[in-house]
């Protein structure tokens, strides 16, 4: 990752910033090409691959006032080695990002050199395994009013690599949805979801685009969504960087529904 940053916190503990070095690569990504008669077939073409995770070295000088509080900051890093948590970065403008991760291995090496004021500091090495497609960073919400149908809208997505985990909320008006289709029609993002089932005055459909689930009032509904013809990528929902064309169509709902994006800025 690039620019000036911090490794910050790890499942809510804080941990050394003294004399920091940081190792963090992109994630590692695994296309194999197909064999074909006149060379080889690239399964994703011109599609971005997706990221598989990696590993992140963090190393740091551990300090305390004494050589027992010492002892206590490094017994509750130690106790890290295998939690599975959330792992916090710091941008040099103060923002923060994050993904899950699990902490495979803290060192600690000592080293008798120098006077006793050594006692007071400590080296500290971890290993981190990353999950998930990047760094989670701004939480944003797009909603829009849909007092036509169709409806089109923009979607932003802040960061800098592809977000398929997005949650859509669509809130029926004063009248009943019969019908709900939602689209995304930017160039290689090409989304069409198609709802065929009602959705209650007042009452809303929920769509996790990332866990794969569907809910009408609370409800699984999983049998009533299906991809429409326009659909090009493996994904429910996927929102290229920057701003994404939506369209809305929608039977009913008076115009005073609502569609609503919920999703994270995605950063590689």
């Amino acid at each position: 990752m690039a620019g000036n940053y911090k490794v910050k916190t790890f499942n809510g503990v804080t941990l050394p910033t003294y004399d920091p070095s940081y190792d963090l690569p992109t994630d590692r990504v695994s296309v194999e090409p197909m064999a074909v008669t006149y060379g080889v077939y690239d399964p994703l073409g011109s599609q971005r691959a997706r990221g598989m995770g990696g590993t992140v070295i963090v190393q740091a000088t551990a300090t305390g006032a004494s050589a027992s509080a010492l002892q206590t900051t490094l017994d509750s890093l130690r106790a890290l080695r295998g939690v599975r948590g959330s792992l916090v970065i710091e941008m040099a403008d103060s923002t923060e990002r994050s993904r899950t991760a699990r902490c495979e291995e803290v060192r600690t090496e000592r080293r008798f050199v120098g006077g006793d004021h050594m006692h007071l500091y400590q080296p500290v090495r971890f290993v981190f395994r990353l999950y998930g497609n990047g760094w989670s960073g701004a939480e944003n919400t797009d909603t829009t009013v849909i007092d036509a149908s169709p409806k089109n809208a923009t979607v932003n997505n802040g960061g800098n690599v592809d977000q398929p985990d997005v949650t859509i909320t669509v809130t029926a008006g004063s009248a009943d949805i019969t019908a709900l289709r939602i689209q995304n029609t930017t160039a290689g993002y090409l989304c069409d979801l198609v709802y065929d089932s009602t959705i209650a005055a007042g009452e809303s459909l929920v769509i996790d685009c990332g866990a794969l689930t569907v809910e009408n009032n609370g409800s699984g509904d999983y049998a009533n969504l299906s991809l429409g013809s326009t659909h090009a990528v493996d994904d429910w929902m996927r929102l290229a960087p920057g701003d994404n064309s939506m369209t809305y169509t929608l039977t009913g709902g008076s115009t005073d529904s609502e569609v609503e994006f919920s999703h994270y800025d995605l950063w590689g």
